[in-house]
């Protein structure tokens, strides 16, 4: 650190008898103060880089003994984390929805003309009574329908998917929002209230061609007299229906003595879409994931007075602690789904309920427009 050199003055007592050169510093000193001056390096070196490096290595070793470098870091990189997830998810789920319900209407609108061709085939059959011009015609009928099918079925992983206009383009995916969106089918009908089940197979026997039932899909074995279709679309494959369930291709479904029920949303489309209003008898949750694909329901919830009001509508199965689950479910629903109702019917007997839902539903279908609840709600 220092070496001896020609006398120079000593940097510390000014006198000329400094023999030893701090190579740091640069200044000499006499022997007595050179000391001094490396007693007070060593002093300065254990607490200026000893000490900060003691305490460095200190706070690293606690550091590694929890497992975590930048609490705050990681807290921040967690949200974003489950924020991110959050929006992709709610953003895949959307568009799952869409296409959903692109794929069900053309479908039904594919069907619909080719059932025409179809006839008109049978026609000719049966009449033995067709021209070139006839086949002529047909071919193309028939060529247009496959050209739209293989446009709409056509499969490309490599890209991303848009729902507009009632097309898939497979360069990019976006999301419009309308407030309002004309229809083009019977909108389907839950009721919600005391007596639903009455009412519902009123509405169905003096209605026959404005209301209708859906067929419902179960994993149960046929009986016999069943017939496929009528009672029940039946499911052979279990593990094909619950995929379907998991991919939200039923508004609701069910488990009961081990076979599952559901109701899908093509069987409520394909009611909707032959101009009848389809019945649902389902809970709450329902409403949104009809909303969501595509199918915007008539919701009407028939509010009770009362108990009072329940029992005196009972007729002979009058019971006051049924009449009290009836009324406690009802305010349950309405504080859960009231945002969603579409119209709230409050009558002082049984008979004028149903005569204000006749009237409504029959005002409903002069409408081809609906309004959409906001997305934060569906």
């Amino acid at each position: 650190m220092a070496t001896e050199n020609e006398l120079q003055l000593c940097s510390t007592c000014n006198k000329p008898s400094a023999t030893r050169l701090c190579i740091g510093c640069k200044k000499y000193f006499c022997s007595k103060d050179f000391k001094e001056h490396e007693r007070q390096l060593s002093i300065n070196f254990d607490n200026e880089i000893v000490r900060s490096h003691d305490e460095l290595l200190d706070q690293i070793q606690k550091l590694e003994k929890s497992n975590s470098f930048s609490l705050d870091l990681f807290d921040q990189i967690e949200q974003w984390k489950k924020t991110t997830i959050n929006k992709v998810e709610k953003a895949a789920e959307k568009a799952h929805h869409e296409l959903v319900e692109l794929i069900g209407k053309q479908r039904t609108i594919i069907t619909k003309q080719l059932k025409l061709i179809t006839e008109e085939i049978r026609c000719c059959r049966e009449e033995e009574n067709f021209v070139e011009n006839d086949i002529d015609r047909l071919k193309e009928k028939i060529n247009e329908i496959k050209q739209k099918f293989e446009q709409f079925n056509q499969k490309d992983t490599t890209q991303s998917i848009i729902v507009s206009n009632d097309q898939i383009d497979w360069n990019r995916l976006i999301y419009i929002r309308e407030p309002q969106r004309n229809l083009d089918y019977s909108r389907p009908l839950i009721i919600f209230g005391p007596f639903k089940e009455t009412i519902n197979d009123q509405l169905i026997n003096d209605h026959p061609d404005t209301f209708a039932s859906c067929i419902p899909h179960t994993t149960r074995p046929k009986r016999d007299k069943e017939v496929e279709g009528r009672e029940y679309h039946f499911v052979a494959n279990r593990k094909q229906m619950e995929d379907d369930i998991q991919n939200y291709l039923f508004i609701e479904a069910g488990e009961y003595e081990g076979n599952l029920y559901g109701t899908s949303i093509n069987a409520v489309r394909d009611v909707a879409y032959s101009s009848k209003h389809c019945i649902l008898d389902v809970t709450g949750s329902a409403i949104k994931r009809l909303i969501r694909a595509g199918l915007y329901p008539i919701v009407i919830y028939v509010k009770p007075r009362d108990i009072k009001w329940i029992l005196n509508n009972m007729g002979e199965e009058a019971n006051e602690d049924r009449a009290k689950q009836i009324y406690e479910k009802c305010n349950d629903i309405e504080e859960n789904f009231g945002d969603l109702f579409t119209v709230t019917i409050e009558e002082e007997n049984l008979s004028d309920v149903y005569d204000r839902i006749w009237e409504f539903i029959d005002h409903e279908n002069t409408v081809k427009s609906v309004w959409i609840p906001s997305e934060e709600k569906t």
